[in-house]
């Protein structure tokens, strides 16, 4: 019996539970209201992003939704497909028009989220495609830098034998190797110079991979670096 006047204890885990299912709600709640009311072309950006391939086809086939559209971001359709890693939706929105170079607000472009992602058979798909692979964004920055910072070899090999720049340079001044050196990424470095990549060139700011290597204390790449500086006297 709860007496008048008393207010029954609920325990503090009930109210977080309660607190984050009103949340969850309201969450859901407002992006049906953004959806329900969105173009069909921005539905198709969420059902892209969402992984909803036959919401994209229907969207498409129906309701003339365009594979063009970007939203605040600059992100398209096809954008979001790449970004989800979802071949199958990227291959149906290039099939439908959608334009494998267009780039984000950042002029970021789908092969550079690929890339940065180690996803193979994505940029494997885009490069066969006609991706752009020396495409660069605000801060100059190619796909090769992409996967030089975060050490994927097997991409880093696709990219240089569809043409990749080994010598592009960011807005700072740096070159695909040195970003990985400032990682650690030997076998990538060792590449990059086996492939003529001057050893000695600097940064903006002057910085050379020795620099880059020492200061993240990568010793096994110094030692390296020294071995292969050896080779070359």
């Amino acid at each position: 019996m709860i007496y008048k006047g008393l207010t029954p204890k609920i325990p503090e885990e009930n109210h977080r539970m309660s607190r984050l299912t009103f949340v969850i709600t309201l969450l859901l709640s407002l992006t049906f209201f953004s959806t329900a009311h969105a173009s069909s072309s921005e539905r198709l950006y969420y059902a892209a992003k969402g992984g909803y391939l036959q919401a994209a086809k229907e969207l498409i086939e129906t309701k003339n939704a365009s594979t063009a559209y970007a939203n605040i971001n600059g992100e398209t359709a096809f954008f979001a497909a790449v970004e989800s890693g979802n071949l199958e939706m990227a291959e149906y929105l290039l099939d439908n028009r959608a334009n494998i170079n267009q780039p984000n607000s950042n002029r970021t472009t789908p092969l550079h989220i690929a890339s940065r992602a180690g996803n193979l058979n994505m940029v494997n798909f885009l490069l066969e495609n006609g991706a752009a692979p020396d495409a660069t964004d605000n801060d100059g920055v190619t796909p090769l830098h992409e996967v030089a910072a975060a050490g994927h070899f097997d991409i880093m090999q696709q990219l240089v034998i569809k043409g990749a720049n080994t010598e592009a340079r960011t807005v700072r001044g740096w070159l695909p190797m040195h970003h990985a050196a400032r990682f650690g990424h030997i076998r990538i470095v060792s590449t990059l110079l086996y492939r003529g990549t001057p050893m000695y060139i600097r940064t903006n700011d002057g910085k050379s991979i020795f620099d880059l290597a020492k200061i993240a204390g990568h010793e096994d790449l110094l030692v390296f670096l020294a071995k292969y500086a050896k080779s070359k006297q």
